[in-house]
């Protein structure tokens, strides 16, 4: 990986990397305090799961408080990228806002359902893109998550008809389809 791939990952991923930061920094004053309080949550009783230890009650905690603040900039964010879409639908960008819409919805909202979206318009409507195999594989894991076979099928008949059949691509959907 060079210098320029570095830094592009850093730009990319810059709301993980925040949100790690903050997690590493609170284990950090937790360790350094020496605090052995655990955050009020229900007992394995009540809830009829497992008891957790207290680090991940306390991870499972802080998420709880982190998310709606990530939810709010993802949505935020989302419709910058969505402005900039209709401003100009057929801008070489668009596909690159796709994908990063589809990635929010995905990874911070988990919405499934217009994350998918998102990736079927790359893929339908910007066949040269390219992102547009990051694109199915980002699809995949929507189908996967929604557990839609129905999807998971079209998506990878599209792969074996578009693909070339030597391709890496190819040889994966026939495959995945061939296991369904």
């Amino acid at each position: 990986m060079n210098r320029e791939e570095f830094r592009e990952g850093l730009r990319k991923n810059g709301y993980l990397i925040a949100a790690l930061a903050v997690l590493a920094a609170l284990a950090v004053v937790k360790l350094l305090t020496g605090s052995s309080e655990s955050p009020a949550t229900p007992s394995s009783a009540a809830t009829g799961g497992p008891v957790l230890p207290p680090a991940q009650q306390n991870l499972e905690t802080l998420q709880d408080v982190l998310q709606p603040d990530e939810q709010a900039k993802a949505i935020a964010q989302i419709d910058q990228y969505q402005k900039k879409i209709d401003a100009e639908p057929e801008a070489e960008d668009t596909p690159a806002y796709l994908m990063a819409m589809g990635n929010l919805y995905r990874q911070k909202l988990r919405d499934y359902e217009r994350a998918s979206v998102c990736y079927e318009r790359i893929i339908t409507n910007f066949p040269d893109a390219s992102g547009r195999r990051d694109a199915f594989l980002q699809l995949e894991a929507c189908y996967l998550a929604l557990e839609d076979q129905t999807g998971l099928r079209r998506l990878y008949d599209k792969m074996i008809d578009e693909c070339p059949e030597d391709s890496q691509e190819y040889l994966y959907a026939k495959q995945k389809r061939d296991e369904l």
